[in-house]
């Protein structure tokens, strides 16, 4: 577990591909543990290492992380490779710190491997540590699923190398490798947001709870009134109830299959009153990771998805490449939205096509916050186009 396993790629791409992918994976994990230290102070790419070192000094850890190494992690342009017992110091302030029940870092429950999984691990650098099993593709299959991410962030990372990667390992050819991984993470999504049995929703706030957060005193008051006029008075109940998407409007059917992930949380965007607050964060994200997850089973199958008749996976990934990925304009991205809404029957608004724009501009921010640059992405994520491209041959 753990493993790295670093290749040269194939063709005519010469990059070294490095899994983990190292020059993702630590900016984000040391952004995002500055964001869970100072919050709204937090400033992406910059080390901040007096107000970091205070707050390992307030959390009983004084010396535990070396101020320089610290900064060298962020240094311009080429930061120091973090190691494992440097970043171990991070997960002893989340253990330090945290309160189970109010977390400062996105989804983080008490743990001491947090930020050293999100740097060194994943599912990609499982599938590819060597293996001596005499059925080497059936003992990949167990590793998949086996791998359980320490939260929605590791699994976007996870999706990322999936559609990125183009390597095999040893007897299991890449395509492989390649579609356990990309399997392994739709499962997962589908775990979280199944209509059924989705596991997400109990972490979710529910909607009475939001509307409370957000009211003044009069609009407390106004809420309380009637409540009370209700036998029985059902407002404590309500402020704890799970809350769930309208999925008749999404064209949703509680059967969905797992390969139709991307299906389901495009889908949920045509729930506007949902998609709010921590729903909506937690959904923008794993609709792109959805997405990237979806691009990396079809490649696998390219000339059959993205060959000359326009697949339905096209259709998707055409749209959500151009919400997630491009710098095209909102109007000129509307097009191929609106084909893969319509393709799953959903019952779209202009307030549908509002909350995906909104989605695009918060994946952004996000990934601003943690020190990565949306084009950077982007080239990673297409890069098995260019290693393992489709190669037309006629006569």
């Amino acid at each position: 577990m753990g493993s790295k396993a670093s290749q040269p790629t194939v063709g005519a791409d010469s990059e070294q591909y490095e899994i983990p992918l190292r020059r993702l994976r630590q900016p984000a994990t040391v952004n995002l543990f500055k964001i869970g230290v100072l919050e709204g102070a937090h400033v992406a790419g910059m080390h901040q290492a007096k107000e970091v070192m205070q707050a390992m000094t307030k959390a009983g850890l004084d010396g535990v992380l070396d101020v320089r190494t610290w900064k060298g992690w962020f240094g311009d342009p080429r930061p120091r490779r973090a190691r494992r017992d440097g970043v171990v110091a991070l997960d002893r302030y989340l253990d330090a710190v945290q309160d189970p029940r109010r977390s400062q870092f996105p989804e983080a429950s008490p743990t001491s491997r947090f930020f050293v999984a999100l740097l060194e691990d994943g599912l990609a650098s499982r599938l590819l540590a060597p293996t001596e099993a005499k059925a080497p593709e059936i003992a990949l299959a167990q590793r998949a699923l086996e791998y359980k991410p320490e939260s929605a962030v590791h699994l976007h990372f996870d999706a990322i190398e999936a559609v990125s990667m183009s390597e095999g390992n040893g007897e299991v050819g890449w395509e492989k490798v390649k579609a356990i991984c990309a399997k392994r993470v739709m499962q997962l999504l589908h775990q979280r947001w199944s209509p059924r049995n989705g596991t997400i929703y109990r972490e979710l706030t529910p909607s009475l709870e939001l509307r409370w957060t957000w009211a003044d005193a009069d609009e407390r008051a106004r809420i309380l009134r009637r409540y009370g006029q209700l036998q029985p008075n059902m407002f404590e109940a309500h402020r704890r109830a799970v809350p769930y998407p309208c999925w008749d409007a999404a064209g949703i059917a509680g059967d969905e299959p797992e390969g139709f992930v991307h299906r389901l949380l495009l889908g949920l965007s045509t729930d506007s009153d949902f998609l709010v607050a921590d729903r909506f964060q937690a959904w923008a994200l794993d609709l792109a990771s959805a997405a990237f997850a979806m691009h990396a089973l079809a490649w696998t199958e390219r000339y059959e998805t993205h060959g000359v008749r326009v697949s339905p996976e096209l259709v998707f990934w055409r749209a959500l490449e151009q919400l997630y990925l491009s710098d095209e304009p909102d109007d000129v991205i509307r097009d191929g939205l609106v084909a893969a809404l319509e393709l799953i029957s959903a019952s779209w608004t202009d307030e549908t096509l509002d909350t995906l724009h909104r989605a695009r501009r918060w994946y952004r921010r996000i990934l601003s916050d943690l020190g990565l640059d949306v084009c950077v992405v982007a080239e990673t994520v297409r890069r098995c186009w260019r290693v393992r491209p489709i190669v037309y041959r006629g006569g």
